[in-house]
């Protein structure tokens, strides 16, 4: 299921399958999370959008994303999406999103996240480890600044690491295709932080980095 105009495109892809104008989810995401006690912290890996994450309190999921243009606040929904919420939270745990940056910016639709990082000892980008799938538990709609996760076009139980914002309403199309894509937190903070990273350059890459937002500094010539 989809919009009607463009149709959801089920094409193969590397590491995916992207519907047209749907969030995507590779192979595997790497986020870092810290204990309780610490800033679910994003630092910056110039050009790229570096995240680090850690819940700030568990009893009242609030998890605090500092980039290097300022600090996102999403707060979590274990009421609605209990084992969506678990499994985002034991990424942040485990430190899996260290280092990881916003792979994919589609203007006015989403910012997603979650699934490649930037590895300082092979210098280069590479997967986060995932865990296994979770079942699908959509309930809340797709509008502006929810953050929902992303999956395998087809496949309504394959949300893996993979998140994203909703940049817009997007609740026509993304409630209405592969089972409903499931919203688990809000933004509730730094929403003029995601507006500057919605300012930045995007460029195709190539593979799966075909809308990578980067920052000026970014050498085209060194890809």
């Amino acid at each position: 299921q989809g919009l009607p105009d463009p149709k959801p495109d089920t094409r193969p892809r590397p590491q995916a399958m992207l519907p047209s104008n749907g969030p995507t989810r590779m192979e595997k995401h790497p986020m870092h999370a810290h204990r309780p006690s610490d800033p679910f912290a994003v630092e910056a890996l110039e050009p790229r959008i570096v995240l680090d994450g850690t819940p700030l309190d568990p009893a009242h999921p609030v998890v605090e994303i500092d980039t290097n243009y300022g600090n996102i606040y999403i707060e979590l929904y274990p009421d609605i999406a209990p084992v969506t919420v678990d499994n985002f939270l034991s990424y942040v745990e485990r430190d899996d999103w260290d280092n990881s940056f916003f792979h994919r910016h589609v203007e006015d639709f989403v910012l997603q996240g979650g699934g490649w990082y930037w590895d300082d000892d092979r210098q280069s980008v590479d997967h986060v480890t995932q865990q296994d799938p979770i079942v699908n538990e959509f309930d809340v709609s797709n509008t502006k600044w929810t953050v929902a996760m992303a999956k395998l076009g087809g496949d309504p139980d394959s949300a893996t690491s993979e998140w994203f914002i909703n940049l817009g309403d997007n609740s026509e199309n993304l409630d209405n295709q592969n089972g409903g894509f499931t919203v688990f937190g809000k933004v509730v903070g730094g929403r003029t932080v995601v507006n500057t990273i919605e300012a930045l350059r995007v460029l195709n890459l190539g593979g799966s980095f075909t809308n990578v937002p980067v920052a000026d500094a970014f050498d085209t010539d060194a890809t």
